[in-house]
């Protein structure tokens, strides 16, 4: 029988509403969530303050850093975080599970200002594993707001779709796509504010009620059964004893716009499910947990978070390096290594050279190496397998060529060191 693995896959959508991190409170919300006992972890923010971005507090005070620091402390690994504009994504895994992982791809659409600017768009992290390339791609996004802008919603979703779900990547195994965010869908069959709040209080603990009541007046409902939008997508059933108002398939209260501090909802905005879940249907990623933490009230926002198990063929280990043993050590040089690349690396990647990144054996971040130093490669190794002697020398720091020459035959052609530019989606190697 094939071996098989099965993940706790955890991701959580808060918009913040500008605020600072509330250490407290936000050690309550993961805590609470038992984030950090997942094999992935995705979170998605709106609306983080703009000095998160500009840098004008220190990073020890930003969200993400708060966030890292909490799941890095309990045995995490940041496989990879991106922005756009306010908008953030975080994604963790274990440490045994980041040589599983081939590659990283990240993408985005920018919305506001017809594309110029992303403070209302989409972004997207992909990460495919060795073996028969299943891939697990999480989106994060913050829709256009308003009940008149349901339009404006539809297209940033058909924009957003085959870009940020990366449908133009060939795959041979499952694809699996969760989409999270602040999705700004609106109560919109009336503007009064206290009769919906009313309406949805006098059906609480009927689940059949509320579902209806979602199908009449929610539009993302509305949406998916009309093909407008998110209707590649599903969202879950109530999975878990209600511990609040009963909403049918989303299983907690409206989750705008509160009073920031209180549970009450201002009464100036009709109450709404904007912060929605989805994910694409397979037999093989069910959704377990769908849900709305209200005990968290720092924003006019709850977070809420959805929990799946995945399932998929058990991942090949891909080696991409192997380390040799040095012949020479040179004594002006404070740390050398020797290794040589396999597998068809160079040719499968179509390049000779790259940025490899140097960690300590305790990682904790990908995206942050204690240093990048540039490897080459000749002709030989990237087209001729037989060489099976020729060798890659890499070093730690500014080093002369001369340390790689020596391994070059007279009619190999020495490559001149220059800096890679990486374009955004490019394909990342985080194990290497």
């Amino acid at each position: 029988m094939t071996n098989r693995v099965r993940w706790r896959v955890v991701t959580l959508t808060y918009n913040v509403n500008g605020r600072r991190p509330n250490e407290t409170a936000l050690e309550h919300l993961l805590a609470d969530e038992n984030l950090s006992q997942g094999e992935f972890v995705a979170i998605g923010l709106q609306e983080c303050p703009p000095s998160d971005a500009m840098g004008t507090v220190p990073p020890e005070f930003t969200w993400s850093r708060h966030i890292t620091n909490w799941m890095v402390s309990r045995g995490c690994v940041l496989i990879k975080t991106t922005y756009l504009a306010s908008n953030r994504l975080l994604l963790f895994t274990k440490p045994e599970i980041l040589r599983l992982i081939v590659r990283v791809n990240f993408r985005y659409m920018r919305s506001t200002m017809y594309g110029l600017a992303g403070f209302k768009g989409s972004i997207a992290v992909r990460i495919e594993f060795g073996g028969d390339q299943a891939s697990l791609c999480f989106v994060t996004s913050h829709l256009f707001h308003s009940e008149k802008f349901y339009w404006k919603r539809v297209e940033q979703y058909k924009s957003s779709y085959s870009q940020c779900t990366f449908e133009d990547k060939d795959s041979k195994g499952p694809k699996f796509v969760v989409w999270m965010g602040d999705l700004n869908w609106r109560v919109d069959t009336t503007t009064d504010a206290e009769k919906v709040a009313r309406e949805v209080s006098l059906m609480e603990g009927n689940s059949k009620s509320l579902t209806t009541y979602l199908y009449e007046n929610d539009q993302l409902k509305r949406a998916m059964v009309l093909r407008h939008a998110f209707h590649h997508l599903v969202e879950g059933d109530v999975s878990f004893p209600p511990t609040y108002r009963l909403v049918g398939d989303v299983s907690f209260p409206p989750t705008y716009r509160l009073v920031v501090g209180t549970t009450q909802y201002d009464l100036e905005r009709v109450p709404s499910w904007c912060d929605r879940i989805l994910y694409k249907e397979h037999n093989e990623f069910q959704l377990l947990r769908y849900a709305a933490n209200t005990r968290i009230k720092s924003s006019d926002h709850f977070p809420v978070i959805a929990e799946f198990e995945c399932t998929m063929k058990a991942p090949v280990p891909l080696e991409l390096v192997r380390f040799l043993s040095l012949r020479i050590w040179y004594s002006g040089v404070p740390l050398s290594c020797r290794f040589r690349y396999v597998k068809s690396f160079w040719a499968r990647e179509g390049s000779y050279k790259d940025w490899v990144g140097i960690y300590a054996d305790d990682i904790t971040d990908v995206d942050n190496p204690l240093k990048f130093v540039l490897a080459l490669t000749t002709f030989d190794e990237m087209f001729n397998e037989s060489f099976n002697d020729r060798v890659s020398t890499k070093h730690v720091g500014i080093l002369p060529l001369v340390d790689m020459i020596e391994h070059l035959r007279p009619e190999d052609e020495v490559i001149d060191r220059g800096r890679v530019e990486r374009d955004v989606g490019e394909d990342l190697h985080p194990c290497l």
